[in-house]
């Protein structure tokens, strides 16, 4: 789309992508050691088409031998029975273990998958939102979502094979040399030249492969933009163009789909080539060696039989190559986010709001719950951007304490207020709440002491109940801290008209306006009880007057002694705090609570000032 620079194709600078470009496919330690945890079931799946190699060999004996009897009149006729029985005992042996080494790929490769997703996923809860908002959603959600499936045929068949494109050939070479040596070297001699083909046809499929995975990550994060845009394109009339945008990049993805495809079937040419001209070169010196009764029938039987057999496992191969490239470029790249994660933030998750709930809450300190926040030489960068956004900041924020941030768009409120959630982790310094490091909480401790209202709230398609209790314990919250939140956020009217809480509210809010969106976002936040601490970022944004009024008055009754954060650049809100700060220039200063300070927040003097606020004093 446009308005969001995506839909030209070209990617934000991001950590992620690029790290490990020299690493590709299998040859990818990453990945091989996924692999490596699986190789059990691999190795079952490995054996049992080894298995079925050693059944071929034993049919194609048996075959031999069948027709040579029966071609030596009806007095032997009556002696095939046993042949036959144990020509229809391996046939059912191959074919069990036809089934037995594709169910343990599937296991194999179900084991790999979602320890990647559930990988990947995690680690994009690490790097936070601000991470996040840097990369390609839609790619990325394709990676995790239809591109790590596709990782199901790199694993459970074309690793197992690739093994047997290697073990197979020698066993049945090792046949035809028992029954005909002449033939196993004719074949020797063929199967050197198929890698020479193979080499020749990768090195030009490698580049088509990368390109259909590139342009299926296009399509996927520009199908994405559309679909969040789309009010705001039909608003703008854009929207006919997007069609012709989405036909464009669709389009790009069939041409190198189709790419792949000719690729795979001139590979297919190849070997089906060679196995041609294989077979033929065993066939006529086998024929002319029976002419002249210089062979017996039944192993040039066998060895015709086999022969052709010997090039289906490459064959079988070289397809998965192709079939499994889309799986392959998906791991990369789940692996690549996996490794950004653990660079930023080396082994255990901190206990911030991207580590989860933990089982139990874990007390703070008792002894310095008088500590409340703080924040000491604290420094915020955003990717993007080469200077940082808020340099050495210095903040204290007593427990019950209310504190209001003011300045400029794009000033740093919103980066300070996400530093302090735990979304935007900081380059340097340190934060503390009740006398415990950010860095240092146990997982879920910080989450359950701040309560968090962001400026772009996202809302889930369910109940309005639903979306309050996110994050909630498994027993669900209290009603009586349900109706308190909706209370506060003056949602008692949203209620009723949704049906009650229950009543669903659309895919992002969508039977919700601006403001009614906003205030069900201040109520689950204002539903975390156990918070000490409560952030708000634009609370009363796209309210009216009289409601924000109303709103202001009950969250002052609520608040107690819970310590305030927010940023805002409505002055009504000023009357919940008895501190202002500015925020300008990568730093916080202090400043008197006045009208005129929200107007011209750059302007404010750099020391505390005492005024009158209402009926409040700064202090």
């Amino acid at each position: 789309m446009a308005a969001r620079g995506r839909s030209s194709g070209t990617e934000p600078v991001s950590p992620v992508r690029g790290s490990g470009a020299d690493r590709s496919g299998w040859g990818d330690p990453r990945l091989r050691a996924r692999v490596a945890s699986v190789r059990g079931p691999l190795a079952v799946a490995v054996a049992a088409g080894l298995g079925q190699t050693a059944c071929l060999v034993a049919q194609a004996v048996l075959l031999g031998d069948l027709v040579a009897q029966a071609f030596r009149g009806p007095e032997a006729v009556g002696h095939l029975a046993p042949a036959l029985v144990a020509l229809v005992g391996v046939s059912a042996l191959r074919a069990g273990l036809g089934v037995l080494g594709p169910w343990w790929g599937a296991r194999a490769a179900e084991g790999v998958r979602v320890g990647l997703r559930r990988d990947g996923l995690l680690a994009a809860l690490r790097l936070g939102p601000g991470w996040l908002a840097e990369e390609r959603r839609g790619e990325l959600a394709v990676r995790l979502g239809p591109g790590l499936d596709a990782l199901d045929t790199a694993v459970a068949d074309a690793l197992p094979r690739a093994v047997l494109a290697v073990a197979s050939p020698l066993v049945l070479l090792g046949a035809i040399g028992w029954l005909n040596w002449l033939s196993m070297v004719t074949v020797v001699v063929v199967l050197a030249i198929v890698p020479l083909f193979l080499g020749l046809v990768g090195r030009l499929s490698a580049a088509r492969v990368r390109r259909r995975s590139d342009a299926l990550g296009r399509l996927g994060a520009h199908f994405l933009d559309v679909l969040e845009g789309l009010a705001t394109l039909r608003a703008f009339g854009r929207a006919a163009r997007q069609e012709g945008e989405l036909a464009r990049v669709s389009d790009e993805l069939r041409r190198a789909t189709l790419s792949v495809l000719r690729q795979a079937f001139l590979s297919g040419l190849v070997l089906e080539t060679m196995a041609a001209v294989g077979t033929a070169l065993v066939a006529v010196p086998l024929g002319l060696e029976l002419l002249d009764g210089r062979a017996l029938l039944a192993p040039s039987l066998a060895v015709l039989v086999l022969t052709p057999e010997v090039f289906a496992p490459i064959r079988r191969a070289s397809a998965d190559f192709h079939a499994s490239s889309e799986g392959l470029a998906a791991a990369k790249r789940v692996l690549d986010v996996v490794d950004a994660a653990d660079a930023r933030e080396p082994g255990a998750p901190p206990g911030g709001v991207g580590a989860g709930p933990a089982p139990t809450p874990v007390a703070a300190p008792a002894a310095r719950r008088t500590e409340g926040l703080v924040a000491r030489g604290l420094t915020v960068h955003r990717l993007g951007r080469d200077a940082p956004v808020l340099r050495e900041v210095a903040l204290a924020l007593r427990p019950g304490e209310r504190v209001a941030l003011v300045g400029p768009s794009g000033a740093g409120k919103s980066s300070l207020l996400e530093a302090v959630v735990g979304l935007l982790p900081p380059s340097a310094g340190e934060l503390s709440l009740h006398g415990v490091p950010q860095a240092e909480a146990p997982p879920g401790w910080w989450a359950d002491q701040v309560a968090y209202l962001p400026q772009r709230p996202q809302l889930f398609s369910g109940s309005l109940r639903d979306n309050l209790e996110l994050g909630a314990p498994p027993g669900g919250l209290p009603e009586d801290l349900v109706a308190a939140a909706i209370r506060v956020a003056q949602l008692d009217e949203v209620a009723v008209a949704l049906g009650g809480w229950d009543g669903p509210i659309g895919e992002g809010g969508a039977r919700l306006s601006a403001g009614e969106r906003q205030r069900v976002a201040l109520a689950r936040a204002l539903c975390r009880g156990s918070a000490s601490l409560v952030v708000l970022d634009e609370p009363t944004a796209h309210l009216d007057r009289a409601t924000e009024a109303r709103l202001l008055d009950a969250l002052d009754g609520w608040l107690g002694e819970r310590a305030l954060l927010v940023a805002t650049h409505r002055p009504e809100v000023l009357t919940l705090v008895g501190r202002v700060l500015v925020v300008a220039d990568g730093q916080v200063r202090p400043a008197p609570v006045t009208a005129e300070l929200v107007d011209a927040p750059c302007a404010a003097s750099a020391t505390t000032v005492v005024a009158p606020v209402g009926e409040r004093t700064v202090r």
